[in-house]
């Protein structure tokens, strides 16, 4: 787990005689994990607690529990970086990604079938991805795909596509228009006439 502490640099000489330089951390000491990790619980979810680099990818298919954006964020929430890909698929407990607060690279060096960095499919509960006035996230290299998530708004995933700099990479058939969002109020209501108010001065005798 990752605390505040020293970083060992070790130093060899062409004598092999090794020299030990501890030099202390700023903030949180980082900790690698690795491979590709599949969150289907929060027992798998523990595995990673700490970890601020995932050098793999991460599998997000988390479909009940108790308690479940306070122990992701708990387990999840000083990642940083991942090196291949981020998919979310039929995680049917997730409103908000906001447990990732930490989370600001996807280098996209691996990536889904699709040439995929950002996947999400299927979350049926799905309404926010991150608040994108406090959050900020660069995906490198791939796109991004949105299928099914029907409470998902298009304008929050064009927002996204903003911030993490996707926008010109993406294919037609990437980001589904009708099947994400089509059982949200994704519009805004148009604004109300003061019609009463407009009838009243026409009837108005002079």
């Amino acid at each position: 787990m990752g605390t505040s502490g020293f970083v060992l640099n070790v130093s060899v000489s062409v004598c092999l005689c090794c020299r030990l330089n501890c030099t202390p951390c700023a903030g949180l000491c980082p900790k690698l994990c690795t491979g590709v990790q599949t969150i289907d619980s929060v027992t798998a979810a523990q595995a990673l607690r700490g970890c601020t680099v995932l050098n793999g990818s991460l599998v997000i298919k988390i479909r009940g529990g108790n308690n479940i954006a306070a122990e992701l964020e708990a387990n999840l929430g000083q990642l940083e970086e991942i090196t291949g890909y981020l998919t979310i698929r039929r995680a049917y407990a997730l409103v908000s990604l906001s447990f990732l607060r930490k989370l600001r690279l996807i280098r996209g060096e691996t990536q889904e079938v699709g040439n995929y960095s950002f996947y999400a499919l299927d979350n049926q509960n799905l309404r926010q991805l991150w608040d994108w006035s406090k959050h900020n996230l660069t995906i490198q290299q791939g796109r991004m795909f949105f299928h099914y998530n029907a409470k998902l708004c298009l304008s929050e995933i064009r927002k996204m596509e903003e911030v993490t700099g996707t926008k010109d990479r993406h294919t037609k058939n990437d980001i589904a228009i009708r099947t994400n969002g089509d059982q949200a109020s994704c519009k805004a209501a148009p604004p109300c006439l003061n019609v009463a108010h407009s009838i009243a001065r026409i009837i108005t005798p002079n």
